[in-house]
């Protein structure tokens, strides 16, 4: 119980507050009041109804009166009026109201006025929804303790989750404090391509059957890391095992693998979308990893060992919606990578022999390589060299008597039967034939038998027989030493080792060598044009290798007309070198070394570019272009210039230019090139030359490459830029700095320039 009261002279106002039980269920307690006029002595007292009064108690007014009365006579305190008030509590179960009791005594008489009391009353807080504390993570299929705060010992709890919309039970009417929360795996069943979802946990708290509150707290709720997706088999599968006799020996370069997964399957509703390969090599590294959208995959011939055999594993691997991985799946056995190269032929020589020179010796030399099963010592593969005959410009047949099966012979002589008549000329090549595939060697030429000196009715034969063939003179294989000159007329023939074609239309096609050797090659071609005063002088180079076939660091130097558009390639096992005819050329020279200083005997012929069978094809092109414009008007001199990586797909057309130190010729390199094999000269006379980029200059197999800069008188600027290597720098007449990021001199031109490619 709560009195508040005051007072002006001998009168006051009294109010007494007290409050019952509160109503829990509703949130609101109910409370007595009782208003009072009192005195202090013996007087004053009033009959007269003109005394206003008014009680206001949390905004509600159980009395209000305007013209009250009051008797005070035979009392001391008179009750005007007592009730009772239901104060609802605010939501957390708290509750203070104010309150005010006034009664206004001026017609009392002189001397009174206005009384007031007035105050806030604080009621008891009812207790509301319940508390409780969880885990914000968890993993189904784990037991979390869920501990709650209860308001009221007489609350009872519903514990449920919340995912996605879907509210699962948990407890009910629970009147414990600690409750164990599991959320099950089968709940990821809705999420195919979730590892985790996030829900609530709910507390709702209850007295008897009325809902007091709810609470709830937010949740992520995580599969655990160990339900993956699995995968059951793998099988592997050959291309081409033969002549191995079983599947699961392969062949470098021949055999192609092809894995397959079986029996994958998600968990929890997850799908297989993706497929994992890769092979185990025999030191344990792995090689070989690849991805796939479907459960097989095959792989590009094997490039390893480079010699006997080696055992792999294969594994696979699923990965699942959720991009979960399952373990590595093994393929039950090892299988084999064995050691392959095509058929070798070697040097194969030829001569008369017996008694009238009309039997044929061969020195034989070849290679075939052994495949055996599992590593073992019995070999699957086989070896047949035959040779091939014709008497020259005659028709091929084939000659048993040097055939050999031996896995390999070195200088190993044999001869071939039948008669070859000593007055005639021959050819013969050899054919090697494993159990894989089939190879050629050249056409080996055998003059007719030596004599000093042979008079046939056609035609003189030195060092040899006459073969009776067109030629007017036919020279042995000891050549001919001539101390004065030598005057050719009449065209279609050639001097070997130098080939020629005259008058060539769409392309020129020169058949160099075969491609068992691996050495560096240099090509000339020198030719001449109708009404064009720049011959041709180009050389190119390029290195062949035999293991995979390959042309590296191939590139050309020009003295005169470039030779642009061309392309190195092996066609019919044969190494070629193609390029299209330019303007009116007339007449091409061919000449052809090998490395080791060989004098090749190439053959030249008008012809387009074969359009199949080509292997191992890699283009040049020339980094010069020529321009007639106005060398002070950069834009256009860039606009025109060679630019970017010159490659097989953008080979530019390169125009000729008018030939001498004319002023009106520019020639430009822009872009990023990788330069190998020659020399730049640049010559300046009222020209412009810019070299720009990032120019990468390689050492040849011959001679370092090398810049040449040389001034005459001029004026204008040329630039050698970029972050180039320059091997030599000349200065002639005049002065100027250098350093690694230019070199200034007068107007220059490009008198012998490099030609840059890419393979593909």
């Amino acid at each position: 119980m709560a009195t508040y009261q005051n007072s002006i002279a001998n009168l006051g106002v009294r109010l007494v507050i007290t409050h019952q039980s509160p109503d829990i269920a509703n949130n609101r307690t109910t409370i007595n009041y009782s208003a009072y006029v009192y005195k202090t002595n013996g007087s004053p007292w009033n009959q007269l109804s003109q005394t206003p009064m008014k009680l206001i108690i949390d905004g509600q007014t159980p009395i209000n009166i305007s013209n009250g009365n009051y008797d005070l006579r035979s009392t001391s305190q008179q009750l005007i009026k007592s009730g009772t008030l239901t104060i609802p509590h605010n939501s957390d179960g708290t509750k203070s109201f104010s309150f005010s009791w006034n009664v206004n005594f001026t017609s009392t008489g002189y001397g009174y006025g206005n009384v007031t009391t007035s105050g806030t009353y604080t009621l008891p807080t009812i207790p509301r929804t319940s508390s409780f504390s969880v885990a914000s993570t968890m993993n189904t299929g784990t037991n979390y303790t869920l501990t709650i705060s209860r308001s009221s010992d007489s609350f009872t709890h519903d514990v449920t989750y919340t995912v996605g919309g879907a509210e699962t039970n948990v407890a009910t009417s629970t009147t414990a404090t600690s409750v164990t929360v599991n959320i099950p795996h089968t709940l990821f069943n809705r999420y195919p391509s979730n590892s985790t979802v996030t829900g609530t946990i709910n507390v709702k708290t209850k007295n008897g059957s009325s809902v007091i509150g709810v609470r709830s707290q937010n949740v992520n709720i995580n599969l655990p890391t160990n339900f993956i997706p699995s995968v059951s088999g793998l099988s592997v599968s050959n291309t081409q095992y033969a002549p191995m006799t079983a599947s699961n020996q392969f062949i470098r370069g021949i055999s192609r693998l092809t894995l397959t997964a079986s029996g994958a399957s998600g968990v929890y509703s997850s799908t297989i979308n993706g497929y994992e390969f890769r092979y185990k090599r025999a030191n344990g590294s792995y090689e070989g990893v690849v991805s796939s959208s479907t459960n097989s995959f095959q792989y590009s011939v094997f490039q390893f060992p480079n010699s006997g055999s080696e055992d792999l594993t294969a594994e696979v691997r699923v990965k699942d919606s959720r991009g979960r991985y399952s373990a590595w799946k093994t393929v039950p056995s090892a299988f084999r990578v064995h050691f392959y190269q095509p058929p070798s032929i070697g040097n194969i020589r030829v001569w008369r022999t017996g008694a009238n020179n009309t039997s044929l010796n061969m020195e034989r030399n070849y290679k075939v390589t052994p495949l055996y099963t599992g590593g073992g010592t019995t070999n699957n593969n086989t070896a047949l060299l035959t040779f091939e005959t014709r008497e020259l410009g005659g028709t091929t047949s084939t000659n048993t008597g040097a055939n050999s099966s031996v896995l390999s012979l070195t200088n190993s002589t044999a001869t071939l039967s039948g008669t070859f008549a000593a007055n005639k000329s021959y050819e013969v090549r050899a054919v090697l034939k494993d159990s894989i595939q089939t190879v050629y060697g050249s056409w080996i030429r055998v003059s007719t038998e030596s004599l000093p000196m042979t008079i046939a009715p056609n035609g003189i034969g030195v060092g040899k027989a006459h073969s009776g063939g067109s030629y007017n003179l036919e020279v042995g294989s000891g050549g001919a030493s001539i101390d004065g000159g030598i005057q050719i007329s009449g065209t279609g023939g050639n001097v070997s080792p130098v080939a020629a074609l005259y008058s060539p239309s769409g392309g020129v096609l020169i058949d160099i060598m075969h491609n068992q050797t691996t050495q560096m090659i240099t090509v000339e071609v020198i030719g001449n044009a109708y009404g064009v005063n720049i011959p041709i002088d180009s050389t190119f180079q390029t290195y062949h290798y035999t293991p995979v076939g390959t042309f590296l660091n191939t590139s050309q130097l020009n003295n005169g007309f470039n030779i642009p558009q061309g392309r190195f390639f092996i066609h019919n096992n044969r190494i070629k070198l193609w390029f299209p005819v330019n303007v009116n050329f007339q007449t091409y020279i061919v000449r052809a070394y090998g490395m080791d200083g060989r004098v090749l005997n190439p053959t030249i012929v008008s012809a387009t570019m074969p359009t199949s069978g080509i292997t191992g094809e890699v283009s040049y092109c020339a980094v010069r272009q020529a321009s007639q414009m106005n060398e002070n008007d950069v834009t256009n001199i860039i606009s025109t210039s060679l630019s970017g990586y010159a490659k097989k797909t953008d080979i530019p057309s390169v125009p000729s230019y008018s030939g001498g130190n004319n002023t009106s010729n520019g020639y430009y390199i822009i872009g990023d090139y990788q330069i190998a094999f020659g020399k730049i000269t640049i010559n300046s006379f009222y020209s412009s030359y810019t070299l720009t980029g990032n120019a990468t200059f390689y050492r040849s197999f011959v001679e370092p490459p090398v810049i040449t800069l040389t001034t005459y008188t001029g004026s204008g600027s040329s630039y050698l830029a970029g972050d180039g290597y320059v091997q030599t720098v000349t200065n002639s007449g005049f002065t100027a700095g250098f350093s690694h990021t230019g070199f200034k001199s007068g107007d220059s031109r490009v008198l012998n320039y490099i030609a840059v490619g890419k393979g593909r």
